[in-house]
């Protein structure tokens, strides 16, 4: 709709006006009477004559005021159905004479209004007539039968933009539940000549599409321009109509509206301050609709309540072939529901699913290094104990146990902290997933209230959506933190235990010197043990040479002590490179071949001492022969 940059301004006046006819054509003469919204009075526009081309500016300016309720698009065949259901509504006038200097302009304006019974929406009935009598305002309402209900009921075609999903935070919400419809018909001339349509509208709370909707004096040309059907888009998904049930609409007429030009009919939102109950009486609906404050898009879009929006379609046709004359002013309804947007806790939710699954992953991850820490710690500090005890009085030993023994049980207590923080995470991503069930649940619940037409319950539920999905995600923001804090204590405790692992690094190139060393000095005393083996029985041998088993014993004990040596000489060249291992296979080595000596020495030694065990029982004998 573009914005009428004209001021208009209704002022309390005369009307001069006529109709006559010439032909089968109408000409206006003068414009139309306005009727003051909120007063009693009548607002007339200043007496001046209005043609077909004329400026809008009068015509809107005499229309301001004069409003009546209506609903959105409906079909012809639908309207001609409900037009044959109803029935004429009686009337009962009550006449205001006005206060005019200009006795012999005289205007007449009939309200009939027909309300619906079984939808909310009421048709009402508006009859601009000229007459030559005194100016006044008559008024009749009546119930419609059962029938004209049940028609004009389907009468109302749904507006897609209107029709939109509830669950969403923009766009409209279609609802025909309760008192507040999705549309209303007004019978603009009460004989169902004209039927006005616009749909009214349910937004949410903080809709930013309605910060500036409908704002005062916008006017939108036909959209569709039928022969007996005219549409017009007012922004915002509101579609307002006019239909004929007889004629042809005339779009040959232009009319400058600021600096756009219009052909044919045209609308406009009127600015009033307020609904009258004259003019809430006039369109068949409630007089407490007069309680309903006029919608301000700035301050209104984003406060639950109901709020009226008055528009002024002008027939501007070039010929009086219809009743489709003159100007026709009604008002819909814009609902304003708490907002109860699932969109962003549902998207909250996910998040913190996604989040809380990454905090899980940290922990296990967490827990995995810090046991890998205290495992490679403990295994350290075990190899620096042993290497200190086996080398009491070797003191860079003694100093390296005591770095591993303290990383050990630093390692131990970040580890431990660790593990317990990572299982603290691990738990609130779980709590996480309880929230999120809270969220599901509400959004379900958000949901089946919105389709029941609830919206007070779904708001208090999309609050508890919100309030729910804002708890997964601080908790999943805590299990984050947590998961972290493990992370961090693991990769100190990973630090630790490099310290211990290094000290037990160290401790092994020195405890294996060391080994060696002790492994050559080994090797050393079996070759020597092996070697005073071998001069055993080399005595003994000598002692009995003539006795075998002796001196083959001699000869192995000389052979083994000769091998001990050798095998002490390379474990003592394996000490001195640091070569623990070979010294401590040449020590191994010297040590069988001592006990090889060893062995063969006690055989020689043996057999020795049976030998002179003999010579003193032969001694004896020889002895006891001679006696």
């Amino acid at each position: 709709m573009e914005k009428f940059n004209k001021k208009q301004t209704l002022v309390k006046k005369n009307t001069n006006f006529k109709m006559y006819k010439a032909g089968k054509r109408w000409v206006f003469a003068y414009s139309i009477l306005a009727f003051l919204a909120g007063g009693a009075g009548v607002a007339i526009s200043e007496s001046a004559p209005v043609h077909a081309d004329s400026n809008v500016e009068q015509s809107i300016a005499a229309a301001a005021a004069l409003s009546n309720t209506s609903t959105p698009t409906s079909s012809v065949a639908q309207q001609s159905a409900a037009s044959s259901a109803q029935s004429r509504a009686p009337q009962s006038t009550v006449a205001q004479q006005s206060q005019a200097n200009d006795a012999a302009i005289q205007a007449s304006v009939q309200v009939a209004s027909q309300a619906q019974a079984a939808a909310p929406s009421s048709a009402a009935t508006t009859n601009v007539q000229t007459q030559s009598t005194a100016p006044q305002v008559q008024t009749a309402t009546t119930p419609a039968s059962a029938s004209a209900s049940s028609a004009a009921a389907t009468s109302a075609t749904a507006n897609p933009a209107a029709a939109s999903s509830v669950t969403l935070a923009s766009g409209s919400v279609a609802s025909d539940s309760g008192d507040f419809p999705k549309s209303l018909t007004m019978d603009q001339n009460g004989d169902k000549s004209v039927l006005m349509t616009a749909n009214n509208l349910t937004i949410h709370a903080g809709d930013a599409a309605f910060k500036s909707a409908f704002p005062d004096n916008a006017v939108a040309s036909a959209a569709t321009q039928g022969e007996q059907l005219v549409t017009f888009e007012l922004g915002n998904g509101v579609t307002l109509s006019a239909s004929l049930a007889e004629g042809t609409i005339d779009y040959s007429q232009t009319t400058d509206v600021g600096d756009g030009q219009f052909h044919g009919p045209f609308a406009a939102i009127t600015p009033l301050p307020k609904i009258s109950t004259e003019l809430a009486k006039q369109v068949g609906r409630p007089e407490t609709d007069a309680n309903i404050p006029v919608w301000n898009s700035v301050e209104d879009y984003n406060k639950p309540g109901t709020y009226a929006v008055v528009y002024t379609v002008q027939a501007a046709q070039a010929t009086g072939a219809t009743e489709f004359v003159g100007a026709f002013t009604g008002y819909f309804f814009i609902r304003v529901i708490p907002a109860a947007d699932t969109t962003k806790p549902t998207s909250e939710a996910s998040t913190a699913s996604t989040s809380a699954s990454q905090a899980t992953v940290t922990a296990n991850s967490a827990a995995d290094i810090a046991n890998t820490a205290s495992t490679a710690a403990s295994s350290a500090y075990a190899y620096t104990s042993g290497a200190a005890s086996r080398h009491p009085d070797n003191k860079d030993l003694a100093d390296l146990n005591s770095v591993a023994s303290a990383a050990n049980t630093k390692t131990a207590g970040l580890a431990s902290a660790a593990a317990s923080d990572a299982a603290g995470a691990k738990g609130l991503a779980t709590s996480v997933a309880d929230a999120n069930k809270a969220v599901e649940s509400a959004v379900a619940q958000v949901d089946a209230a919105n389709k029941a037409g609830n919206y007070d319950a779904a708001g208090s539920y999309a609050n508890e959506a919100a309030k729910a999905a804002s708890n997964a995600s601080s908790l999943a923001a805590k299990a984050n933190e947590q998961a972290a804090k493990a992370l961090q204590e693991a990769n100190d405790a990973s630090d630790a235990a490099k310290v211990a692992t290094d000290a037990m690094n160290k401790a092994k190139t020195i405890a294996a010197a060391a080994d060696a060393k002790d492994f050559a000095s080994n090797a050393k005393k079996s070759a020597e043990a092996a070697s005073d083996s071998a001069s055993q029985a080399s005595t003994d041998a000598k002692k009995y040479p003539s006795d075998t088993l002796i001196s083959n014993a001699a000869s192995t004990a000389s052979s083994a002590a000769a091998k001990a040596s050798d095998a002490a000489t390379q474990a003592s060249d394996a000490a001195k490179n640091g070569n623990e291992s070979a010294a401590s296979n040449a020590a191994s080595d010297a040590a069988s071949d001592a006990k090889i000596a060893s062995d063969a020495a006690a055989t020689a030694h043996n057999q020795a001492n049976a030998n002179e065990a003999r010579g003193y029982a032969d001694n004896a004998k020889a002895s006891a022969n001679q006696a």
